[in-house]
């Protein structure tokens, strides 16, 4: 892998739903320290497939030790898996 081709202006952010369905967001690398630090605050009504399951808002902490590449049409960017809890810090994933 050329690291030149490393587009590090978008990131990928992972995570699973209760029912263990892999889903992804995008954000800027800009966000992406807040979101390590804070959390990323995420409606889950704006996100196919999980309105029914998270009804409110949910908390995305990505887990900056486990950066992984993902290739996408021929563009290679930075992904994290990522710890979900909902508003009030409850794990969602455990």
């Amino acid at each position: 892998m050329k690291t030149n081709k490393i587009n590090r202006k978008t990131i990928y952010l992972y995570f699973k739903d209760i029912l263990g369905n892999e889903k992804h967001i995008t954000i800027s690398k800009e966000l992406l320290n807040n979101a390590v630090n804070c959390g990323l605050m995420v409606d889950g009504s704006d996100i196919v497939g999980i309105t029914e399951i998270f009804e409110s808002e949910f908390v995305l902490f990505p887990l900056i030790n486990k950066v992984q590449y993902v290739e996408i049409n021929e563009q290679i960017y930075c992904s994290y898996n990522c710890k979900v809890t909902t508003a009030e810090g409850t794990d969602i994933n455990s």
